[in-house]
């Protein structure tokens, strides 16, 4: 658990999600939105997105403790968590459908 509350796990975290993001757009632009969404909805690229937040998480916990952490790190911080739990949400309970907004 030490190694996952550095800076460092956080710096090799974002740079596998980094080559995995990229992966998923350029077979997107070659295969299709299809084929991407194999890697968007992948077990092993949840896992990572979970483990950035755990990381993100126990960095900022080690810093409240030493209260050097501003206000504003929290808030950007604290949206990140928001926005990756409500994209959480709505992969799991997404419903297949067409909407048609013009009569």
């Amino acid at each position: 658990m030490k190694f996952l509350s550095g800076n460092r796990a956080s710096v090799i975290l974002l740079a596998i999600m980094s080559v995995v993001l990229a992966a998923a757009t350029i077979l997107e632009r070659i295969a299709g939105s299809a084929a991407a969404g194999a890697i968007y909805h992948n077990p092993g690229t949840i896992v990572l997105w979970g483990l950035l937040v755990i990381n993100w998480a126990m960095i900022w916990f080690k810093l409240l403790d030493s209260r050097k952490i501003p206000l504003g790190s929290t808030i950007l911080h604290l949206s990140f968590a928001v926005m990756l739990t409500g994209a959480f949400v709505t992969m799991v309970t997404e419903v297949d459908g067409h909407m048609h907004l013009c009569p």
